[in-house]
């Protein structure tokens, strides 16, 4: 699997069309130090833009676009599978994420302008915040989000 390749394939759709993006994810936590395996790769975009990249990744799509609640997440998202890798993107406003601490649902206030520039596996990125990450990852609550949790509260570039 590459990852790289996979993320470099997304982030040069995105960008060719000029659609605002805001990774998430354990790749975002990645950006911050996490090491963890890394799964997919998670990223947010204007709701009204999610046609246009689902019609754009058809020849690669795994799951069509529709909203869906799975895992934590009530959000509309298409997936794809390139070079191996997962993509999930997912659209904002509109996704909801559930507070496992406080049992009940929570609208992801996920800030595109707040995004944060980054290079990662040498592709360049926007990538939330460190404290809104933090503040979904904890009240997902998941194994994986308490491991990109840990690496999120110490200090990094």
């Amino acid at each position: 699997m590459s990852h790289a390749a996979a993320l470099r394939w997304i982030i040069d759709l995105l960008n060719e069309r000029h659609i605002p993006f805001l990774l998430c994810g354990g790749l975002a936590a990645h950006v911050y130090g996490a090491r963890r395996p890394l799964n997919d790769i998670d990223l947010l975009v204007p709701a009204d833009r999610l046609q246009e990249i689902a019609a754009a990744g058809a020849a690669v799509t795994t799951k069509p676009l529709e909203r869906r609640c799975e895992e934590g997440w009530d959000v509309e998202y298409v997936q794809f599978k390139v070079e191996g890798v997962k993509i999930e993107i997912g659209g904002t406003p509109g996704a909801r994420i559930f507070d496992k601490g406080h049992s009940t649902w929570r609208d992801l206030e996920a800030n595109l302008a707040k995004a944060r520039p980054a290079t990662l596996l040498g592709v360049a990125l926007q990538v939330m915040d460190r404290d809104e990450l933090a503040a979904y990852k904890a009240m997902l609550g998941r194994e994986v989000d308490t491991e990109d949790l840990i690496a999120l509260s110490t200090p990094h570039p």
